[in-house]
């Protein structure tokens, strides 16, 4: 009871507290109840908000191939045939989904997702309408489109007639109408080429809405003139430019952007850089607002000229007064006026990436990807690691990794960046980077991989063993075809130098060992194999023997004396006396007998010395005894086996 007395008198006074607490609040503050300002939120912000609390994971891979585990790529060209068989998969799916729709009868989703249904077939006039001929305009569905303008005999209005002839113009070949997945285009690296298949339909809609009222023909004229541009067909974009010029047809911001874009590739090179600045002017006195793709198109033209620096500043300074936000386009073009052995290229360089430390682009060009290729190549030309470090930093802020769009722009970025480190960085501070980049980000080529190893080879202050280990991983991951890629890293591991309790030495002979049982498969192909020199191959023999592999060790030494065509002969004499030391210090009296004869094979004068060192073992056989008379003769074993010399 004293506790439950106690219990009620302490809820009493907090209630009493709270209460007072409450209403000197309430005097204090104003009558009105202010609502923040509503965020607005995406469908994935929760999700983004959770993946920011979760650590850097440089050990990662894409997932694409998590579905299986025994599916992980484990060799570099594996990436690229697994991504496009995941994708195949996807693609077959598609297909039959289109082609077969009577297979799939009932909704595949609730409520209905409109990617799901199954495609509709236009067979009959009544199926179609002009606003079902815009719906599948606006979803770029060219077959579907011309089908249904010819079920409506051409029937529709000039509005339609319009949005059709300019789907014709912007997307009418045939790569516009397959949907091509994420990984499908990540690994094209061919150069998209543009075909009209679809002329026919274009002329017929372009002769007709020409001959219409005044805006109509003008809006025609706009959209004929950017497909003829935008699909190379250069001369006939240019007369009819020039045509419509004459008759004062007014022309869209867009129509000028890609005449500008198409100068370049006129035959009046000399004239280009006025042409520009007469179309800008025209633009200007005409209010019509340019927008970043205007400027784009015209540096193009601009800072392909040289000693043109102060109209490119000019062009800067202009769209900058009237708000245009530059796009990454903008300043690649900057840095392509200036050669890579011009001094001030770094300078221009530094002072951009300054500029753009810390902000997120969304793509506004399509040549916005080039951007970060061409600054990673100056700073390569003056091995600037402090312009390298930034434009990294800028390539990692926001979402900016969309630029890195296809594999060949990745194999060329990382490629410079990975090399500028490795020239000006000590062996510690490149592996720190090194590791934060492969594999979560790039997966490194062969070509890659050797001027790494190169580095390490002309490195005399020493390697750390992890090091070593780190890329011998990667090697036997990424590149293991490269069988004298694999040999040059494993030469490079000393396990005399390594402490007696290191589990390092078991990870050096693991190696050694792999990379044995990788010469002895390419050795079965035979026509392919690239013979090795016996240097390489003695050096795995002796971290063979050294982690007691001494069969394996055996082994080595026989395939380089029975197959002599398949390796060049350059194995020292120091060599040759480890080996045959470490098989006699092991007993292994047939593993001493094949480092004798590989000093016999090769001349060294050491030879009655290991001679006579087998001949003097007790334990030594007949058959053994028979195999040291064939190597060194009967003449010497019998000088051997005197008083004398014993």
């Amino acid at each position: 009871m004293n506790f439950k007395r106690i219990s009620h008198r302490l809820f009493f006074r907090i209630s009493l507290c709270e209460l007072k607490r409450l209403q000197s609040s309430l005097s204090t503050s104003n009558s009105k109840i202010q609502i923040p300002a509503r965020i607005k939120r995406g469908p994935t912000d929760i999700l983004q908000a959770l993946d920011s609390t979760i650590p850097e994971d440089y050990s990662r891979i894409s997932s694409v191939y998590h579905d299986d585990p025994y599916l992980i790529p484990v060799r570099k060209t594996f990436y690229y045939t697994y991504g496009l068989s995941y994708e195949s998969g996807k693609k077959t799916a598609m297909w039959i989904h289109k082609k077969h729709s009577n297979l799939f009868p009932k909704h595949l989703s609730e409520p209905a997702i409109d990617a799901f249904q199954p495609p509709v077939q236009y067979t009959d006039k009544d199926q179609v309408s002009e606003e079902i001929l815009l719906q599948v305009i606006s979803q770029r569905r060219i077959s579907d489109a011309l089908d249904i303008y010819k079920l409506l005999e051409t029937n529709v209005s000039n509005q339609a007639k319009q949005a059709l002839l300019e789907l014709l113009c912007f997307y009418n070949d045939k790569n516009s109408e397959v949907n091509k997945l994420i990984f499908e285009q990540w690994c094209a690296t061919a150069k998209k080429k543009y075909i009209m298949w679809h002329s026919a339909e274009i002329n017929e809609l372009y002769q007709f809405l020409k001959k219409q009222d005044p805006l109509t023909a003008a809006a025609a004229h706009n959209a004929m003139i950017c497909g003829l541009a935008k699909y190379l067909r250069v001369d006939e974009a240019m007369t009819l430019y020039h045509n419509c010029k004459q008759k004062n047809v007014p022309f869209n911001v867009t129509t000028y952007n890609y005449v500008l874009r198409i100068l370049p590739k006129t035959f009046n090179h000399l004239n280009n850089v006025q042409f520009v600045l007469d179309i800008l002017r025209e633009m200007n006195e005409k209010k019509i607002k340019p927008n970043v793709n205007t400027l784009n198109a015209a540096l193009k033209v601009v800072t392909a000229v040289a000693g043109t620096k102060k109209i490119v500043d000019f062009l800067f300074g202009e769209f900058e007064r009237i708000n245009i936000k530059f796009s990454l386009a903008t300043y690649y073009y900057r840095l392509r006026m200036y050669s890579s052995k011009d001094k001030a290229a770094c300078e221009e360089l530094m002072e951009i990436l300054r500029m753009l430390k810390d902000k997120s682009f969304t793509v506004q060009d399509w040549e916005d990807n080039l951007f970060f290729g061409q600054a990673m190549h100056l700073a390569g030309r003056w091995y600037d690691k402090k312009a390298a470090g930034l434009i990294n930093d800028l390539l990692l802020t926001g979402n900016n990794r969309v630029f890195i769009s296809n594999s060949s722009i990745e194999n060329n970025y990382y490629i410079k960046y990975i090399s500028i480190l490795l020239w000006t960085s000590t062996v510690k501070e490149f592996f720190d980077h090194y590791e934060k980049i492969v594999p979560s980000l790039y997966v490194p080529q062969i070509s890659l991989l050797w001027k790494i190893l190169n580095s390490i080879q002309c490195n005399k202050t020493g390697v750390e063993a992890k090091y070593l280990l780190r890329l011998w991983s990667d090697i036997n991951i990424f590149s293991a075809n490269s069988t004298e890629l694999m040999c040059n890293c494993i030469q490079l591991m000393k396990i005399d130098t390594l402490p007696p309790c290191s589990p390092l030495r078991t990870a050096f002979v693991d190696a050694a060992l792999s990379c044995w049982n990788t010469i002895k498969k390419q050795l079965g192909r035979k026509e392919n194999f690239k013979p090795l020199n016996t240097d390489v191959i003695a050096h795995i023999a002796l971290m063979l023997l050294q982690g007691k592999h001494i069969e394996e060790a055996i082994e080595v030494l026989t395939i380089i004396i029975n197959q002599p065509d398949m390796f060049i002969l350059k194995m020292s004499e120091q060599q040759v006396n480890e080996l045959f030391d470490t098989f006699m210090s092991e007993q292994c009296i047939t593993g001493a007998l094949l480092a004798l004869e590989c000093a016999s094979n090769l001349g060294f004068q050491n030879v009655i010395e290991m001679g006579t060192k087998l001949n003097n073992l007790p334990e030594l056989t007949s058959v053994e005894r028979n195999k040291l008379l064939d190597l060194i003769g009967l003449k010497t074993l019998d000088t051997l086996d005197t008083p004398e010399s014993s």
